[in-house]
Order: structure tokens, then sequence, then C-alpha cells
């Protein structure tokens, strides 16, 4: 009886974090807004004219004329387009938010596979990934919340970690269970070609390095999932955008070469965590050697290298086309490291230091993202209520730089204006927006911060009495 009450004691504490960091990430996507691409997807792509999608008929006429003139990104685009056309934002932020949590989950299992942990490292290692999900891996405003960001890099990134969890894990399954998860890899790898082909190629590596891996259930999942990884590859849209100049392609050799650099490390900018994976791997390394470490973690470091120089070859200067290396980074540093930081995490203080600090981060996020919403509410008020041929939008910088917000092409985003139209059919369609830059008194600035953490601080004591 003492144990069974002890086991659903902690059991509640986890289920009580888990549920207080959703909560907190689903705040986040309420205060994110349609945004750019999210409006394009609202109506049937390809057609003469924009024509609002009513149906789920509308969405896959769409996405035929979206497969051959943009990208073979059919799974993705196809919810994103059933998302903005059809079910709404609402609904969305109640998927996304779930989505979130099994991110956060798979990260969890995967570093963790079979290693014993008590309640209090089990505490402050999910916070940590919960952390890191918005501070470590790349810009969370682009991948995680907005719609189309979110559907294309986070929705993903889930699938693909569940096909390698599901790699991994030494489990027989039935002739029934092969078929479904032979029809699940095709859907996994038909999501996101930066991520796709990476993950295909590690498969494919694997099971020819590791005898362990070498068997009928693995077999189907690379069928499944580089046939996936064809169609969203081999695409007539993909092939077609590879032509244009949004990555460098074309040109002479040292061109190229400087280019690829230029962009890649534009990208890699602000994603701190392959930074430091890689400066602590290369003095791993250095000290260990390079094969007693590959030999340890082959699946993850051929992961992460192939990753790395899919950016460079890509030459794609975006920060989100690092999400996937982003995590790839953050497990290969902590199954590396993973016995010495469990010594860490399971020291009181560190776990209340850990946790405390998630706690502060989350809160931080959601004032970023609400301050940013109401701002945007603002903006598209001021389209609706204009009756004139020009708007004079008043952009705060403080809002527009941040990594919890995705804020961009106001003035020729047309579907924006058409899809507030369609809301309000008296608004003109020709509309010239001016954006201009305020400057934000330091001293609201100062009281905000005060504020802040004052609610923090009440919010940690009452989380460490619960603890």
């Amino acid at each position: 009886m003492w144990l069974k009450t002890t086991v659903e004691k902690e059991d509640y504490k986890m289920l009580f974090l888990h549920i207080i960091f959703m909560i907190s990430f689903y705040q986040m996507n309420i205060y994110t807004p349609f945004n750019r691409d999210d409006y394009w997807y609202s109506f049937i792509y390809g057609a003469q004219e924009l024509i609002p999608i009513e149906n789920i008929k509308d969405v896959l006429i769409s996405q035929y004329n979206h497969y051959y003139l943009v990208n073979g990104r059919f799974i993705p685009h196809l919810l994103e387009q059933t998302f903005a056309g059809i079910f709404g934002k609402n609904m969305f932020n109640i998927f996304n938010t779930l989505m979130f949590f099994l991110l956060v989950k798979h990260i969890f299992s995967l570093i963790f596979t079979n290693t014993p942990l008590n309640k209090r490292q089990k505490i402050t290692i999910y916070s940590f990934i919960y952390f890191s999900a918005l501070f470590l891996f790349t810009n969370p405003g682009q991948t995680e919340l907005w719609m189309d960001g979110s559907l294309n890099y986070m929705w993903s990134m889930v699938l693909s970690l569940s096909i390698i969890k599901l790699y991994i894990t030494n489990k027989s399954n039935s002739n029934i269970t092969h078929g479904i998860i032979f029809i699940y890899a095709i859907i996994a790898g038909w999501t996101h070609e930066g991520i796709a082909i990476i993950v295909n190629i590690t498969l494919l590596f694997s099971i020819f390095l590791n005898t362990q891996y070498k068997n009928i259930k693995n077999y189907i999942i690379i069928s499944g999932y580089t046939i996936g990884t064809f169609l969203v590859t081999f695409a007539p849209g993909t092939l077609k955008r590879l032509s244009t100049n949004e990555a460098p392609m074309h040109g002479d050799i040292l061109f190229l070469l400087f280019s690829k650099i230029l962009n890649c490390f534009t990208a890699l900018n602000n994603t701190y965590i392959f930074w430091i994976t890689t400066t602590i791997l290369i003095i791993h390394i250095y000290k260990k050697g390079l094969y007693n470490y590959i030999s340890k973690n082959t699946f993850w470091f051929i992961l992460w290298l192939l990753n790395t120089c899919f950016i460079f070859l890509l030459g794609y200067g975006e920060e989100r086309v690092c999400y996937s290396l982003s995590i790839f980074s953050f497990i290969l540093l902590f199954i590396t490291y993973k016995h010495k930081l469990l010594l860490y995490f399971n020291a009181k203080n560190i776990s209340i230091l850990i946790i405390s600090i998630s706690f502060i981060g989350y809160l931080y996020a959601i004032n970023k993202t609400h301050r940013y919403f109401e701002h945007y509410s603002i903006f598209n008020k001021e389209i609706l209520d204009n009756q004139g041929d020009s708007i004079v939008i008043k952009l705060d910088p403080y809002l527009y730089k941040s990594r919890f917000t995705f804020i961009d092409d106001f003035y020729r985003n047309l579907p924006h204006r058409n899809y507030l139209y369609e809301k309000n059919l008296s608004q003109s369609l020709n509309q010239i927006i001016i954006i201009y830059i305020i400057k934000r008194n330091i001293t609201t600035i100062f009281l905000m911060i005060i504020i802040l953490i004052l609610y923090i601080m009440l919010k940690i004591v009452i989380f460490i009495i619960l603890y």
C-alpha cells in the first residue's frame, strides 16, 4: 500500500510538471497569430485568383498544384492547409502542444533508454529538455510556434525521431504491425527533405555497420522511409525550387565555396548548442581518440555529422534549416556525457536551479509572445479600420526581434489582407502598408522586468513547496 502511494505521488508530480509546461506552451501558441505562409495556405495554391479553402477536396487540389510548383512536403502542407483553411488556428494550437510534448518525450526516451532514473533526475531532466526546446533549439518562433514552420520542422522531427526510436528498439512485431510500420515510415519520410535525407542515410549506414539492427522490422522501416524520402526529395516542385537562387547552386567553384561557407555560418550563427557540442566533442575526441568515441556513439555521431555537412552543401542562410541539427547536437552531447550529467541532476540544489530557470524562461517567452500578439492585433485592426490607400504601421523593435516571434513581409503579403477582407467585405484590397520604427522607453522596460521578477519568484516558491 505504501509503495503504491509513493509511485502514485511520483507520477502525479511528473504529470503536474508536464501540465505546467504544456499549458505555458499552449499559451504561447495562442499568442502566435497567423503569419506569412499561413495566409497563403488558406487559399487554393496555384489558382489564378485567391480562392479560400473550404473543404478537403480544395486541400487536395491545392496540394496537387503545390507538389508540382513548390516542393514535395506533402504531409506538412496537407496539414497546414487543413488547419489554415478548415479547422483553424485554435485547433492547431491544441495539436501543436501535443506534438511539442511528444518532441520532449522522444528526446528523453532516446537519450535515457534502459537507464535507471530516480524521481528527482526525471523531473530535472524533463525541465531541462523543456527549457532547451525554447532556448537551445533553433528559432522556436519559426520552428515550433509559427503554424507553417512548426508543421514543417517540429512535426517532421517528431515523426522522424519516432522512426529512429522504433528502429533502435529491439522488439518483435506481427505482420499486421509491420504493415502499419511501413505506412507510417512512408509518412514520416514524406515530410521535410532536410530531415528525411539525413535520417535515411544514417539508417542505411547503421544497418550495414551494426548487425544488431538487421531484422525484418528495420528493413521494413528503411524501405518505407526511403520511399517517403524519395517522394519529398524528387518532387517536381523540389527540383524546380533548387533551380532558383534561394540557395547557391550555380557559378564557379570558388564562388560556390565561399557562398556556402558564408550561408552556413549565417544559418548556424545562433545555434549555440551546435557550437557547444562541436567544441566539447573536439576536446573529448582529442583525449579519448576518434575510433574509441565513434565505436560507442556510431548512430548519433553519423547523424550529427551528416546533418552538419548537409547544411554546408545546401548553403541556405535561414536559421530554421538548423533546427534538426540543434536537436541532434543536444541528443549527441547528452548521450556522450549521460552518466556524468545524471550525478549533477541528482543534486537537490542543481535540480531546483534548473527547474526555476526553466519556469522563468517560459514566463519570459509567454510575456514576449503576448506583447507581440497585442501589437499584431493592433496591426490587423488598423488594416480593417483604414479606408484609404495606405496604412502607417508602428513597428516596435523590442517585439520584432525575438526568437519566440515571427513577423515578416507585411508590405507585400496580399493574402494577409485578403484573409482579413473575407472577414470584412467592405475592406479595400489595394493598400500600401508603411512601417516605421518607434523607440521604447527604458523606464517602461525596467518596470516590466521588476514586475516579472516578482511574479516569477512567487511561482518558484509555490513550486518548491509542491516539490
